[in-house]
């Protein structure tokens, strides 16, 4: 995912998801490359959907708002190395077509289930969220408790942060409009390798991903609401990993570090099984800068080494 402009862009990054770090395949163009998987038909779409590797379980893999599956370059090869991994472009971004509106966390489980079940990826799941994708994966998770065999939510979006920060007197932007959304491609592809920054900047601009971004972020509420409307989670290992370097040093947003990290500490204590980690050579893509992190969690959720 991506950082946004000027003072703004690291609270927007995490608490709308908003930090989009795309490694791509190749320097090529978007509208002709042609990436690796399958497209999966949906009743008004096609879904882009990438797996790698053999075996039960199967990792998934959702991204931040604006993400896609290459935001896992870093981590799904070597998870492939131990069970099956799979990772997708949700509708609207990637090679993903746009899908109906709004685009709410039930809506994208729904799409998800049915993208595994056409394409015979049977349960059980470990399920692994970014940011947006972690709100997504807790409702995946407390909807269908007997698919998920374990959860790993790197810098998660929890269900209450949005009461907290209004209860907190911390404003939040939502102004729809790409002046909050785009910085130069330094700051769009900032930790990516260079022959790959043209491609994700292409990416991130597009007319489809922008829609999808903003629809998402409109119905920020209502996901939220899902979550929190729906089962407990249930009694599986979780893993909660959150970002160790200071994100917020604006004096606008005092006391967001520690109300952060209270919500991650909380989520991780959601199942007897939870457990909180600290990314401390990390922001909030943790998934890009400490890899190693994730699949250490996902080798001991499979019992592998």
């Amino acid at each position: 995912m991506y950082k946004l402009l000027l003072a703004t862009r690291h609270f927007l990054a995490i608490f709308i998801a908003l930090w989009l770090s795309l490694p791509a395949l190749a320097e090529t163009n978007t509208e002709t490359a042609a990436p690796p998987g399958q497209f999966i038909s949906l009743e008004t779409n096609k879904i882009h959907l990438h797996c790698v590797g053999e075996g039960s379980p199967i990792i998934v893999f959702d991204s931040g708002v604006g993400g896609s599956h290459l935001d896992w370059i870093n981590v799904q090869s070597r998870a492939g190395e131990l069970t099956q991994a799979c990772s997708y472009d949700r509708s609207g971004y990637g090679w993903s077509e746009m899908g109906i509106k709004p685009r709410t966390s039930d809506r994208i489980v729904s799409e998800l289930i049915k993208i595994l079940k056409i394409a015979k990826k049977e349960p059980p799941y470990i399920l692994v969220g970014h940011s947006f994708g972690g709100l997504n994966m807790q409702y995946f998770a407390r909807t269908n408790p007997k698919d998920v065999m374990g959860l790993i939510l790197i810098d998660s979006i929890h269900a209450e942060q949005y009461k907290r920060f209004e209860d907190a007197g911390i404003e939040i932007p939502t102004m729809n409009t790409t002046r909050f959304l785009l910085g130069s491609k330094d700051q769009v592809t900032e930790g990516m390798p260079t022959k790959y920054k043209d491609i994700a900047y292409e990416l991130v601009r597009s007319d489809e991903a922008v829609s999808s971004m903003f629809n998402e972020l409109r119905n920020m509420h209502i996901s939220t609401e899902e979550t929190l409307n729906a089962a407990k989670m249930p009694d599986i290992p979780l893993s909660v990993i959150t970002h160790g370097k200071q994100i917020w040093d604006n004096p606008m947003f005092i006391n967001m570090e520690e109300i952060w990290l209270e919500l991650q500490t909380k989520l991780s204590r959601s199942t007897p099984k939870g457990r909180l980690l600290i990314a401390n050579g990390s922001g909030h893509h943790i998934h890009l800068e400490q890899p190693e992190l994730i699949l250490s969690e996902i080798r001991s959720i499979i019992g592998k080494k």
